[in-house]
């Protein structure tokens, strides 16, 4: 009885052993193939898939590449601990996006196209809010600041005809500042009350070029040099 069974494991292990021997040769043949055709044409075909996620042994996914005929092409990058970091995307109205968010799942910076087809940057907070903005006006390119309200605090720019302004307000949005040009084609500065009416103004006059300070008390002049 114990003969027998010898003579049949002897004879499974021999027809494992041919098998075994079978499936490394195909293998080498698969392998030779792949490499032939390799070397012949330098360039393997496309490779068209619906999506790719790239996850560790525990399933943690860490990045997801896909897309569709709604949102275009998408990818989307997460930490360690399975939160979402950075996306690159489409806008909705088209052109590129890029957002970046923090551990709290905030977007704190992104940076794509607008509506018109101009690019943006945007840096925000911790908490999500907008603080810095660049981008592109009807004028030419402008910065924005926001202070911690989420007033406009500062603003830098281009005036109608081209020349350059720096806005300042306070922590309402009442104006107080501004340096820069203006439509004569002259250099001013102007300095506003807590009413935002103006109080100050030194620049070029617009008729004899020369130089000027002027004071008000908010609605009327009540000074100037030279005289």
């Amino acid at each position: 009885m114990e003969n027998k069974i010898e003579q049949r494991l002897l004879k499974l292990e021999k027809q494992a052993s041919r098998s075994k021997k079978l499936n490394i040769l195909l293998l080498g043949g698969i392998l030779l193939a792949t490499l032939y055709g390799f070397k012949k044409n330098q360039a393997l075909e496309d490779l068209k898939v619906r999506s790719i996620t790239i996850a560790d042994d525990l399933g943690n996914n860490y990045a997801v590449i896909s897309g569709n005929q709604t949102y275009g092409g998408w990818m989307s990058i997460n930490d360690r601990n399975g939160r979402n970091t950075v996306l690159l995307a489409q806008m909705k109205q088209g052109g590129g996006y890029i957002g970046v968010k923090n551990i709290s799942g905030r977007g704190v910076v992104s940076m794509g196209t607008a509506e018109d087809g101009d690019g943006y940057l945007d840096v925000s907070d911790m908490n999500g809010y907008s603080r810095n903005w660049f981008g592109v006006d009807k004028n030419g390119g402008c910065y924005y600041n926001y202070n911690a309200a989420g007033y406009n605090s500062v603003w830098l720019g281009n005036g109608d005809k081209g020349y350059g302004g720096l806005v300042m307000y306070d922590n309402d949005h009442s104006l107080q500042a501004y340096i820069g040009g203006n439509d004569y084609g002259n250099g001013e500065i102007d300095l506003y009350n807590s009413y935002g009416r103006r109080v100050i103004f030194l620049g070029a006059g617009n008729y004899d070029k020369k130089g000027y300070l002027y004071t008000y008390d908010g609605y009327n002049t009540t000074g100037y040099f030279p005289k």
